[in-house]
């Protein structure tokens, strides 16, 4: 029911409101019922994912390697620990207030939210398009559900989220404005750098989004991305290699059967036990379906920050579509990526000189 008046005031107010004005009511009244949707969504206590970030968390407070950990958390007990460390530092951060791991990713939900809020600010992304996103991504059912079952996707495209602020306000900076660009591209690249250093969803989001960062900045936001990931993860690569190396392999094979969303699930369904009777083949046919869509998506001139944002969705969509083994989550990421892209098609830099997009084309 209060769903419904909520919905009844929101287009009584557009209607009688001005144009201009009613774009901004509809982004206030979708960030706020965003916002209360995602402070209210009871979440499910009992995951796997949480309990081995959790039981991460305890073990590098202890000066223990945690990619060289027995987990008894997991199931089955010793599952590898996939998550790069940027996942550790992130909940390391939200551990510390509002009831730490037990809300989950609802704090990311609720950054995803304010992020489309404060694009609606950004030149040439404006509150239309943020007003539209938000209806369409903080008010999913799905979307909620997901950013408290215990999973961790959510908190990555929170990540990607505020490098994607970062970037478009940078993007819509007056070029006399020099030292504040290069502050927020700086910003954002920390933030990709931190999710690329998270998890393997966000590789093609940065793989195309740097191609679109204007030409003047492009070398310094690559070597603060890189750089921060690099920093995270080196510690504890160094002090074991091959365990590190084998549990974020472990990620992308240990589970043999197929399941969740995808085509090797379907396929599995008509014939069972086929695709664990394939062996590696299906990982192969997954790898080359990624770079196959890459290669032919290189060559597509880019120079707005939606384009790229929706580029790279694409991609990990066909990741997603071609994986063994998939869950909902993953989309979820998905639908956040499709959220930002939307509110960001219009954003380029200001400046048409050095804003020349890299394209395999003269």
């Amino acid at each position: 029911m209060l769903f419904f008046a909520f919905g009844a005031l929101a287009l009584a107010i557009v209607l009688l409101a001005s144009r201009r004005a009613s774009s901004w009511i509809a982004v206030g009244l979708a960030g706020a019922g965003g916002l209360y949707c995602g402070l209210h969504q009871a979440p499910i206590m009992d995951t796997d994912v949480a309990r081995s970030m959790t039981e991460a968390l305890q073990c590098v407070a202890q000066w223990c390697n945690p990619y060289a950990h027995f987990f008894a958390s997991t199931n089955p007990p010793g599952s590898p620990f996939p998550y790069l460390p940027g996942g550790m530092l992130y909940y390391a951060f939200q551990n510390g207030w509002w009831h730490g791991l037990t809300q989950f990713d609802r704090p990311a939900f609720l950054v995803i939210t304010l992020s489309l809020v404060a694009l609606a600010f950004a030149r040439r992304c404006g509150p239309g398009r943020a007003a539209l996103a938000l209806a369409f991504y903080s008010f999913s059912t799905f979307v909620l559900f997901r950013a408290v079952d215990g999973s961790n996707d959510t908190a990555v495209a929170a990540l990607l989220a505020l490098g994607t602020v970062a970037l478009a306000f940078g993007n819509g900076a007056r070029a006399k404005n020099g030292r504040a660009k290069l502050m927020l591209y700086v910003v954002s690249a920390i933030f990709f750098g931190w999710a690329i250093g998270f998890k393997a969803l966000a590789w093609p989001i940065w793989l195309f989004v740097w191609r679109v960062v204007p030409a003047t900045y492009r070398r310094v936001w690559l070597i603060c991305s890189v750089g921060f990931a690099v920093l995270l993860t080196l510690p504890f690569f160094a002090r074991n290699p091959v365990a590190f190396a084998h549990s974020i392999a472990a990620g992308f094979t240990f589970h043999t059967n197929a399941w969740g969303l995808s085509f090797w699930s379907g396929l599995d369904r008509l014939y069972p036990g086929l695709t664990a009777r394939l062996g590696v083949l299906p990982l192969a046919l997954e790898i080359f379906a990624v770079l196959a869509c890459i290669v032919a998506l290189w060559g597509v001139a880019q120079r707005r920050l939606g384009e790229a944002l929706a580029i790279g969705g694409a991609v990990l969509a066909v990741a997603l579509a071609m994986t063994r083994w998939s869950t909902s989550p993953y989309y979820a990421f998905v639908l956040a990526i499709v959220a930002l892209a939307l509110v960001t098609f219009g954003s380029k830099d200001a400046d048409d000189e050095g804003f020349t997009a890299l394209s395999t084309k003269a």
